[in-house]
């Protein structure tokens, strides 16, 4: 087993229609309830992350990650995670 687990997510190629991004949203929902369920009953010490797809999509206007920005994520006590965003290639 592991002792971080994170659920599925469906990554859309953008730019996309705004009906395909909800439905890997929606998608993406479902996998998180799923994962909450079993994690509901997993022993003690283990963690669960969610992951916010389409997050900026929402937005008015859209507001999107761009090439150069940094996404960070920092687990206290174990430590961080920096990604730079570059451009597909």
């Amino acid at each position: 087993g592991s002792d971080i687990a994170m659920q599925l997510d469906e990554c859309v190629r953008l730019p996309a229609e705004r009906g395909d991004i909800e439905r890997a949203m929606q998608l993406s929902l479902r996998w998180a309830e799923r994962s909450k369920r079993a994690f509901e009953s997993a022993p003690a010490g283990y963690m669960l992350f969610g992951i916010a797809q389409g997050v900026g999509y929402s937005r008015k206007p859209p507001e999107f990650l761009m090439p150069g920005d940094i996404m960070e994520t920092e687990i206290t006590g174990v430590g961080v995670i920096r990604n730079t965003i570059e451009t597909e290639t």
